[in-house]
C-alpha cells in the first residue's frame, strides 16, 4: 500500500471525536504532488531529447557528406591515385568555392567549442566499429 494512503487510513482509524464526522485531509493532492513533479521532470527530459534529436537530424546531411569525402580519399589513397580531386568547398552557409584537394594525409574532426582533433587518414575509419 502506498505510504500516503496508509497514513490517511491510520488517521481515519485513530479519530476519536464521535460528535462530528471525521475530517480527513485531502488524500489525492499530497500523493499526486510527487507524481506530478516526476511527470514534469520526465516531460523536461523528453523535451531535451526531442530538441537534441532535431539538432542531430539537421547535422546529419553535413556529417554524411564528410564521411563520403573520407571514404573517397581513403579509396583513392588505397588505389595509389595521387591526382588532386576537384571539390566545392563550403566557406559559409550557401557560399562555396572550388578547390583541388590532393595529397591528403590527415583528417580533422571538429568536436565543437573551439576544439578540433586531427587523425591520420588511415585512422579515419568510416563504418568500422
Amino acid at each position: 500500500m502506498h505510504a500516503c494512503m496508509h497514513a490517511r487510513m491510520h488517521q481515519a482509524h485513530t479519530h476519536t471525536d464521535t460528535n462530528t464526522s471525521p475530517r480527513f485531509p485531502p488524500l489525492f493532492p499530497p500523493c499526486a504532488q510527487g507524481l506530478e513533479e516526476q511527470r514534469r521532470q520526465f516531460k523536461q527530459v523528453e523535451q531535451q531529447c526531442v530538441q537534441r534529436k532535431a539538432r542531430l537530424l539537421v547535422k546529419q546531411p553535413e556529417i554524411q557528406k564528410a564521411l563520403d569525402i573520407v571514404t573517397l580519399l581513403r579509396e583513392r589513397e588505397q588505389q595509389g591515385d595521387a591526382a588532386p580531386v576537384a571539390m566545392d568547398y563550403e566557406l559559409a552557409e550557401s557560399v562555396y568555392a572550388k578547390a583541388r584537394v590532393g595529397g591528403v594525409k590527415t583528417v580533422n574532426l571538429w568536436l565543437g567549442a573551439g576544439v578540433m582533433a586531427e587523425y591520420p587518414l588511415q585512422e579515419a575509419k568510416v563504418g568500422d566499429p
